[in-house]
């Protein structure tokens, strides 16, 4: 039902100026796999990272989790 409502999510931030975004599809998790939309926790990590090396305000920070499906049996059997 979101289908081509990226713009209308975005908005919903509530940080004005994003400087630096982390994307991720959760598929090639380095050692841990395809996870899906469970791997939003990668992109928060290393705006965390950002944060605390590079002096980037975490407001100034936006994580994102593109949902393209998975490969992952146990995920797509996983109500």
């Amino acid at each position: 039902e979101d289908a081509g409502e990226v713009r209308e999510i975005l908005k919903n931030w509530p940080a004005e100026e994003v400087q630096v975004a982390v994307v991720t599809d959760g598929e090639r998790i380095l050692g841990l796999g395809d996870l899906g939309t469970y791997g939003m926790g990668i992109p928060v990590g290393k705006l965390n990272l950002y944060t605390a090396c590079a002096g980037i305000h975490p407001e100034k920070t936006l994580p994102i989790c593109i949902d393209v499906g998975t490969n992952s049996p146990e995920l797509i059997n996983d109500p």
